[in-house]
């Protein structure tokens, strides 16, 4: 885990834990993987539809501790209006990125430590189901850094010899 300061850490701790649950659920997801992270991904790995995480990501960019990148907050309001439209992905990147390391730190620390593995290797899995070969290449330190975080007992064989390879 992370270790940051205690006041800090108090800080952001309080404000995410007014957060709904799904935002919370949203916000753990998403530091894991970064300090940014598409809608599209998010949407992949929490098994849900855009509408769902442009919804439920909203109040954490609303107070300020995630921020959409290049406009893409505006997306993020018509995919919440826009309810069961985009049954896939989206055909354009919507990127939304965390404020500041400490606020996804904090994300992080809200994980239960016997649950981080399970979070890392549900990720690494996803996107290696998600991503094109050319996706995969273009993204392979963040799809190894899953695998790398997870506990080894709980890889495949094939995952193993694959992270192998990879790193």
């Amino acid at each position: 885990k992370y270790h940051i300061s205690d006041n800090v850490a108090d800080l952001m701790l309080r404000r995410l834990s007014k957060l709904p649950a799904e935002t919370r659920e949203l916000m753990m997801i998403a530091s894991c993987v970064g300090q940014r992270i598409s809608l599209n991904w998010l949407s992949v790995i929490s098994n849900s539809d855009l509408s769902y995480v442009a919804e439920h990501i909203w109040p954490i960019i609303e107070i300020g501790l995630m921020v959409p990148v290049n406009g893409g907050g505006n997306q993020i309001r018509i995919l919440q209006s826009e309810k069961d439209e985009h049954d896939g992905e989206l055909p354009y990147q919507v990127l939304i990125k965390f404020l500041h390391d400490r606020v996804q730190q904090a994300a992080y620390s809200l994980i239960p430590d016997e649950e981080i593995s399970n979070i890392h290797l549900k990720i690494g899995r996803k996107l290696l189901e998600y991503l094109s070969r050319e996706d995969l290449f273009d993204n392979i330190f963040t799809v190894v850094s899953q695998f790398n975080a997870v506990s080894p007992e709980l890889l495949t064989e094939d995952e193993r010899q694959k992270m192998s390879a990879l790193n």
